[in-house]
């Protein structure tokens, strides 16, 4: 959004704890005048005070309300409808499954499934009511936040009326046929019927080298710059065992013989 942080309002619900609360202290240090939303009133100031203290900031104002209740919903809507504007939203309230400590299945005062209530319908009709204030502050922006806990919705069964974990959890993997490899060797123990255990560890078992790095292979070309290279001129002094012992078993060579060359008359 092209306009200076200390020009923009942004509303935060869901912002006494975790996520909300440490997102709310972040616009409040770079600078934005924050609304911060929370359903309890201690709670509420306590998250005032702190984001207060850590960021210097007297821009940060509090709103009580129980999104669990759409007339509360509508009323937190009209006080910040109220503004002169509005340029972030972040709807960010909402509530787990209650599971383990609370199995049964929970409403609202509306007689609406809770986590419904809660977590889908009070953003919506916030966003809704909000939308003429926030399109008259343009450039402006909604953020909805979802959490990785929730189920996929049962369009079938939204409210939750016949099943409360309607949403069937992910089907584990199969387990491999293969045995797992062991991590030392020999076994602690071994299956009644098993065959005897191999003298030799699998590879798995095995210890590694203490070198951290393997030697380097030398190429064709390495390995004949490293062989000394003989001069056709100067004979090895020392001739190696296989020469030597060659040399010996092969007979002497026959003399040639010499044809005598016939020498020039002399003039008389």
């Amino acid at each position: 959004m092209s306009r200076a942080l200390e020009d923009t309002v942004a509303l935060v619900t869901g912002a006494t704890d975790g996520l909300g609360r440490g997102l709310a202290k972040r616009l409040a240090a770079m600078g934005m005048s924050v609304h911060v939303h929370g359903r309890n009133a201690d709670k509420l100031a306590r998250a005032h005070d702190e984001i207060l203290a850590a960021t210097g900031n007297e821009r940060v104002f509090t709103h009580r309300a129980d999104l669990a209740s759409l007339a509360e919903v509508r009323g937190l809507a009209d006080e910040i409808g109220a503004l002169d504007a509005l340029h972030l939203l972040i709807n960010n309230a909402g509530i787990g499954s209650g599971l383990p400590d609370s199995p049964d299945r929970e409403e609202s005062v509306d007689g609406i499934e809770l986590r419904f209530a809660v977590n889908y319908l009070a953003g919506f009709v916030l966003t809704e009511r909000l939308l003429p204030l926030l399109e008259r502050s343009a450039p402006a922006r909604i953020v909805m936040i979802a959490s990785l806990g929730q189920a996929a919705l049962d369009f079938d069964d939204p409210l939750l009326e016949r099943s409360l974990t309607k949403a069937a959890a992910p089907t584990p993997r199969a387990s491999s046929p293969r045995s797992p490899t062991p991590t030392s060797w020999p076994p602690a123990s071994s299956p009644p019927g098993s065959p005897s255990t191999p003298s030799t560890p699998p590879p798995s078992c095995r210890p590694r080298s203490s070198s951290t790095s393997a030697a380097p292979r030398s190429t064709p070309s390495t390995a004949a710059s490293n062989r000394p290279s003989a001069s056709p001129s100067t004979p090895s002094s020392t001739p190696s065992p296989a020469t030597s012992s060659t040399a010996s078993k092969r007979p002497a060579p026959k003399p040639r013989p010499t044809t005598p060359t016939p020498s020039a008359p002399s003039a008389s």
